[in-house]
């Protein structure tokens, strides 16, 4: 664990920086792509079912769901 910390303490302030900020940068990327993935998941099954909007609504709310059950799950890793 010291030798962790003393090559930590050589790293330049923008590279700790950026080790520190790199679990949130993900967050926004997997929210936009699960809502996205169960939008088009969604309208896909639609149009192979005839239900227009029915699976699209509900791909869109299990992808909210999923991206914010990730943005708890990494936010309450990070100590």
């Amino acid at each position: 664990m010291e030798e962790r910390d003393k090559k930590e303490k050589k790293l330049s302030p923008l590279i700790l920086a950026l080790r520190k900020a790199a679990p949130y940068t993900n967050i926004g990327w997997v929210f936009t792509f699960s809502v996205l993935i169960g939008i088009f998941g969604g309208r896909w099954i639609d149009g192979k079912m005839d239900t227009d909007p029915l699976f699209m609504l509900i791909g869109a709310f299990l992808g909210i769901i999923a991206g914010f059950y990730n943005f708890f799950k990494v936010t309450m890793q990070i100590k």
